[in-house]
């Protein structure tokens, strides 16, 4: 039985979808919510791991940016791309914008939610 917790993931690329099938085949959650800045790919990645669901029972759905904010586990995978010939530097720049700007749609944040932030390269 999954403990009652929501847990959100930002970012619904295969980063985010590989966290989001783990959590469900471990059973770790009641709900899981899958959020992106492209409501389509939140949405197909959903449809994906709701074939999953027999084996666990967790629930998954598309969330917005504001629910993710109440979550009880927030976990943030959203981030640019490494393009060819950009510098480790610039790909920083990018995700520290993107990650204000995920952080600020989110609010306001539940206080007692934990935040786990993966990117790369490392933020802080």
């Amino acid at each position: 039985m999954p403990a009652n917790k929501t847990i959100a993931i930002i970012g619904c690329g295969a980063v985010g979808a590989s966290i989001a099938s783990a959590l469900i085949l471990r059973n770790v959650s009641s709900t899981v919510l899958m959020v992106d800045i492209n409501a389509k790919v939140a949405e197909g990645q959903t449809l994906d791991l709701t074939d999953s669901l027999f084996l666990s029972s967790s629930n998954v759905k598309v969330g917005t940016y504001q629910e993710a904010g109440q979550a009880d586990i927030i976990v943030i995978t959203a981030g640019a791309n490494q393009k060819p010939g950009e510098t480790r530097l610039q790909l920083i720049e990018k995700n520290c914008t993107i990650l204000q700007n995920v952080i600020t749609s989110m609010s306001p944040i539940n206080p007692n939610s934990k935040i786990l932030l993966v990117a790369n390269p490392a933020l802080f």
